[in-house]
Order: C-alpha cells, then sequence, then structure tokens
C-alpha cells in the first residue's frame, strides 16, 4: 500500500484518477502499432460512463434483481425459526442473543419491518435483500488497487452470481457476515491509502454489524491475518534482481512512520538534554523549545487517542445495541424455566444510566458465551463430515459459479505469473478464497453442506475473476481495433456465453425453481409449495373466532418417533415459548412460521378418540399429520376432508393437511 497524508484533511488518495497504479491507456483498445485507439458505437458509450455511474447503475439491478417477488419461495426451515423470533419479539418486546439462531441483527432489522410490510416472507428476506444489493457498491472502494474495468466486473460479479443472489433474498446472514467484511476490508484499505479516519470508523462499525450477523465474523479476520502473512512474504521475496525485499521495506509507508517517530522522540530528548545543559542565561530560549515541542507531541498524542478512543466507541455502541436483551431476552421465549434473567437489558439501561457498567458486561458476557457454544458445536467435526462439506461446497461452485471459477483461474493466471509485480490485492484475495474453501467446514454448526455459505468463497474470489473478464474484454477492444474479425468473434462469443450463462443460472435457480431438489443452492429443509394450506389457514384465521388448526400425533410408547411426532409425548413441555407451545419446533417448522404469519388459533391432540369427537362435534378447517402415524382416524375424516400431502423437506418429510370440506 502507498502512503498518504498523516492528517485527516490530507489529499492523498482523494484524486483517484491522480493515484492509481494504472496506464491510462489500460481500458482502451491498441493499434497494431501500440497506440491508443478510439473505439466506437455501443462500446464508445459504455467507457465514457464515469466508474461510479456504472457502478451505481448494477446496484440498483441488483436491488431491484433481489426484492422481485421475494416473498414467493416458501420459508426455509432455517428462515422459519429466525422470521419466527423476530415476529415474537414484534409480539412481546422480548429478544436475546442465542447463537443458534446467530446474531440477531437480522431479526432485530425485519422486527421493523412487520409494520409497513406486514408479518410475511417478504419483510423477514427485505434486510438481507438489500444489503446484498448494495455489495457491489463496494466494488469502490477497491478502485485504486484495480483497472476501471475490473472493478466494473467486480460489481458485476457481487450483483449477478446466483450463490449471491439466492441467498441475499434467504433470511440467514451468510450475505450479511460477507458483504460487511467485504465493505470492512475496503475501509481499511482506503484508510491506510488516505489515513482519513472516517474510513477506519466505517471499518470498524462494519465489522461490528458483521460480528452482529453471524459468528463465522471471525473467520474473516483470522483469514485476513493469513493472507497477509503469504501476501508479506511474497512482497518481501526477490530471488533475483536488484531489488531485494529489505529495499522494498525501507521504502513502505510503515518504514516512514516509524522514522518520523524515531525521529520525533530523537528531537525532543535531544531538547530535553539541551534544556538540562542550558545556562540561565539561555534557559528560557531552551525552556520555550521544550514546552513547545510538548505540547505539538502532546497535541499528536491527544489526536490519536482520541480517535481511537472513537473507533471503540463506534465498535462497543454497535456491538452493545445489536447483543443487548431486549425485554426479559432469551428468557422471555422460556416459560417453562424457573430460572430468572438477571441480565440488564436495553430498555432498563436506557432509563437508569447508573446501571451502564452491569449493562456492558452483562451483554459482552452473554455475547462471549454464544460465540464460545457456537464454536464448541463447530468443532465436533470428522473427517468423514469435513469431505462432504468439502464436495458441497465444490458442487454449489461448480454449478453455480462456473464463469466465475474459469475467469478467477484465468485471472490468477495472468496477475501471479503474467505481471511483473503482482498485485497484492488480488493475491490476497485469492489467499482468502482458498484458505475459506478449505477452512470454512471447520468452522460451521450445521451438519450438511450449506450453499450460503459459499458466498464466503464467492466474494473473495470475484476479485481475480475480475482481473481475467477485464483482460479478455480489453484483448477483445484490441483485436476489434485491429480489424482482426475472427479473432473479435471469438472473444466476443466468450464474453457474450459467460454472460449467458450467469444469466440462465441465476434465473433458473433463484427463480424458476427455488425448491427444486436438484437445485444445488436448495439445502435438503427447503419446503415445497406450502401455498394451498396457507391460504386455507389464512382464510380460516380471518373469518371464524375459533379454532383454525390442529396439530395431531398419536403413538405411544415404542411406536412413538420424536424425529417425526409433531407433538411431543405425554407430560412433555416445551423449551421455547412457541405458538402452540404443544407443538414439537423441529418438526413443526415451517408451521409455527405460518401459523404466526396467518394469526392462526392452533391446539394439538394425542387422542384418537377425541380428535373423532372433535371432528363429529366441532370440526377445525384444518388437521395436520404425518403419514407414519396410523392412529389418525381416517374414517372419519373421509366423509368431510380433504387430504393432501406437502413436504416440508426436499428429502421428502411429509406432511398430511386434512381440509374441512367447507374450506376447500
Amino acid at each position: 500500500m502507498s502512503g498518504g497524508a498523516d492528517g485527516d484533511d490530507g489529499k492523498a488518495g482523494d484524486d483517484v484518477a491522480a493515484s492509481e497504479p494504472q496506464d491510462p491507456a489500460d481500458d482502451r483498445a491498441e493499434n497494431a502499432d501500440g497506440s491508443a485507439s478510439e473505439v466506437s458505437g455501443p462500446i464508445q458509450r459504455f467507457e465514457s460512463l464515469s466508474l461510479f455511474r456504472a457502478v451505481i447503475l448494477l446496484t440498483v439491478v441488483a436491488l431491484i434483481a433481489r426484492v422481485v417477488f421475494l416473498g414467493a419461495r416458501y420459508a426455509h426451515w432455517d428462515e422459519a425459526r429466525v422470521a419466527y423470533w423476530a415476529y415474537f419479539y414484534a409480539e412481546t418486546g422480548s429478544l436475546g442473543y442465542h447463537w443458534e439462531e446467530h446474531g440477531p441483527l437480522v431479526q432485530i432489522a425485519a422486527r421493523w419491518l412487520f409494520e409497513p410490510f406486514g408479518v410475511g416472507d417478504t419483510a423477514t428476506r427485505l434486510p438481507v435483500a438489500v444489503v446484498g444489493g448494495l455489495l457491489p457498491m463496494a466494488a469502490l472502494l477497491y478502485r485504486r488497487y484495480l483497472r476501471d474495468s475490473e472493478v466494473v466486473a467486480l460489481a458485476l460479479f457481487l450483483a449477478f452470481n446466483s450463490v449471491l443472489l439466492y441467498y441475499s433474498r434467504f433470511m440467514r446472514s451468510d450475505v450479511l457476515v460477507a458483504a460487511f467484511m467485504f465493505a470492512a476490508l475496503g475501509m481499511l484499505i482506503r484508510f491506510a491509502d488516505t489515513r482519513r479516519y472516517r474510513y477506519l470508523y466505517g471499518a470498524g462499525l462494519f465489522v461490528a454489524l458483521g460480528f452482529g450477523s453471524k459468528e463465522n465474523a471471525i473467520i474473516y479476520l483470522v483469514t485476513w491475518a493469513g493472507a497477509t502473512v503469504l501476501v508479506a512474504d511474497q512482497w518481501l521475496y526477490s530471488p533475483a534482481g536488484p531489488d531485494s525485499g529489505a529495499s522494498r521495506l525501507g521504502r513502505s509507508w510503515a518504514s516512514r512512520w516509524w522514522r518520523r517517530l524515531v525521529a520525533t522522540l530523537s528531537a525532543w530528548a535531544e531538547t530535553l538534554r539541551l534544556s538540562l545543559q542550558s545556562s540561565p542565561a539561555d534557559g528560557a530560549d531552551q525552556g520555550d523549545g521544550v514546552t513547545g515541542l510538548a505540547m505539538t507531541t502532546g497535541k499528536r498524542v491527544g489526536l490519536l487517542v482520541s480517535r481511537l478512543a472513537g473507533l471503540v466507541v463506534v465498535v462497543l455502541a454497535t456491538v452493545l445495541f445489536i447483543f443487548a436483551d431486549r425485554g426479559a431476552g432469551v428468557r422471555g421465549r422460556q416459560p417453562y424455566l424457573s430460572e430468572e434473567n438477571d441480565r440488564v437489558a436495553l430498555g432498563e439501561v436506557l432509563g437508569q444510566p447508573g446501571k451502564t457498567p452491569a449493562f456492558v458486561t452483562d451483554t459482552l458476557e452473554h455475547a462471549y458465551e454464544g460465540y464460545a457454544d457456537w464454536f464448541a458445536k463447530s468443532s465436533e467435526r470428522t473427517l468423514e463430515t469435513y469431505l462432504d462439506f468439502i464436495e458441497g461446497f465444490a458442487g454449489v461452485l461448480a454449478q453455480n459459479a462456473t464463469v466465475l471459477l474459469v475467469f478467477a483461474v484465468l485471472g490468477i493466471l495472468i496477475e501471479r505469473y503474467g505481471r511483473e509485480n503482482p498485485r497484492w490485492l488480488v493475491m490476497f484475495m485469492t489467499y482468502c478464497a482458498v484458505a475459506s474453501f478449505v477452512g470454512y467446514p471447520l468452522g460451521t454448526d450445521i451438519s450438511g453442506a450449506w450453499g450460503g455459505v459459499s458466498a464466503h468463497i464467492v466474494v473473495p474470489l470475484a476479485v481475480p475473476a475480475a482481473v481475467g473478464t477485464a483482460w479478455l474484454y480489453r484483448e477483445l477492444l484490441a483485436v476489434r481495433a485491429s480489424k482482426d474479425d475472427v479473432a473479435t468473434a471469438i472473444l466476443a462469443a466468450v464474453l457474450l456465453l459467460a454472460a449467458v450463462q450467469v444469466g440462465f443460472t441465476a434465473v433458473d435457480d433463484v427463480y424458476r425453481n427455488p425448491a427444486a431438489e436438484d437445485n444445488e443452492l436448495v439445502q435438503y429443509a427447503q419446503p415445497q409449495n406450502l401455498g394451498p394450506v396457507v391460504d386455507t389457514l389464512d382464510r380460516a384465521a380471518a373469518e371464524t373466532d375459533g379454532r383454525t388448526a390442529i396439530l395431531y400425533y398419536g403413538p405411544r410408547g415404542d411406536a412413538f418417533d420424536s424425529d417425526v411426532a409433531l407433538v411431543p409425548e405425554e407430560g412433555s413441555t416445551a423449551f421455547w415459548d412457541i405458538r402452540p407451545t404443544c407443538s414439537d419446533w423441529p418438526n413443526t417448522q415451517p408451521m409455527n412460521w405460518y401459523f404466526a404469519v396467518t394469526e392462526a388459533s392452533v391446539d394439538c391432540e394425542r387422542s384418537s378418540e377425541q380428535l373423532r369427537a372433535t371432528i363429529e362435534s366441532d370440526p377445525p378447517p384444518v388437521i395436520l399429520a404425518v403419514p407414519e402415524d396410523g392412529t389418525v382416524p381416517t374414517a372419519a375424516l373421509s366423509s368431510s376432508y380433504e387430504r393432501d400431502v406437502y413436504y416440508t423437506r426436499t428429502v421428502g418429510r411429509e406432511l398430511v393437511v386434512y381440509t374441512h370440506e367447507s374450506w376447500t
């Protein structure tokens, strides 16, 4: 990284065009003799767009792509449980961080969207969609180390890669973490280049948001540290040539900063020594010099301390706001536990500022405990499960990041072996992507490969992919300017086919088949079409005052199957305050979420005889059961109920729904 002005108001790095380490003709075509050539037609009009306008345009399109038909896909099991707690927060005022739901940021954001957009899938997914849609804007933070065409290509990959697009339309926090940490790194780079502390504060804010989104944000810090070591080694190692790594280190901004600090301290020490040795006649002059130097140094130190304190305040305030208990916190949704929550909640400290120290301690300790539990769960890995993760990631990347992978390999080869001095940013991101592919299976708590985690590989890999894409684009301009029609047609066809593949994959996997079993992005807990049963629950809840639905499961003793039962065994109590509290949360989701969305009144039943009597006396609009339950009174149901089967998992978890004839 090159240095800039020391002060916050310095101009270094502000004018990107003046500071970018690139040839101004890099993004233009060349004639056969190497001279720059103007290109006419559509390409010239594209080139005339400013970098910022091009990226902003892509960002607008990315936002539209993420919000259109946002609620069309029914909630995944994991979406449903997180969405339910956002609803619970809106209804009760209680919310607390629990590592199984990950950082509470998305729940806090979704809760405040229920009023304008209504309780439903659209409102819960909107925070992720907006952040994912704005992600292409972060490409501008890296513009000093990339050509303009590379920045635009990077924004394109961030906008339209199907992994990022699919999981930007998903209430899960992987895209949030990837976006926040990518922006934070860009802010840190801008700070190193410009010394403008607003970038440092921005980096701190985004890191805090990343940690408030999901626990694996900490893996980014480890990945950055490892990539920094590799880049530093590459930068310092020079087996040939007069320019050694030591000489480059001596010219770096860090070395200049260190020499300036040493010189300042030495001058101060020398002035102090002379003042002590001076005679009374000239003591006043020496004293004035010492006093002036001390005041100047003290002012600089004070300014630095105040800025670092500001950074701490930004990070700490963001973390506390996100992780703080609301209402009764987690205990608010555990009604059957006798323990009381003695942590100071956010509302409590706002009314009683004197509890601030206890509030800070309680919140940070609770967040630490949650992170520790998450890492303990994540560490439960065998070689077999690790290889399953790797295979799953490879499948997602091969099907949904094909173009990105191909151009990334091309970009890495060009950067590593085609340049005299490979750019550190491109290699840094390459190392981060490789480390993420190998390391993320060790840093996630789920038991199967999850396509969303691939976002942490796709985002850094998009940088070398942008290098490869921009290189091919410049080659196209060059051969077109040289009137080589055959080469022009070939290169244009390659770029066109790449664009078509990206577009087709995105449309097919994100919009046409977002819940298909053969879609690599779909995790096994994604239900199929629940539309008819949700519509029936919605209509029945709106048009009746009584019971809307009954959850039924009858087998007892050895016949009880806890893996499919919709109702727990007799005498069991619910751990979470999930409505209805008689439901078995792992087996009934995402229906609990849709009970909340439709405001359905739902009861549970364990007795076949009692269910038969209810059907005869006061038949509910909907009865839900499972195919494995042989105690369902099918004879009583067959006369007035229509039977349908829905899948609450892509792998075949079946839910049997009996709808009364008056509601079919």
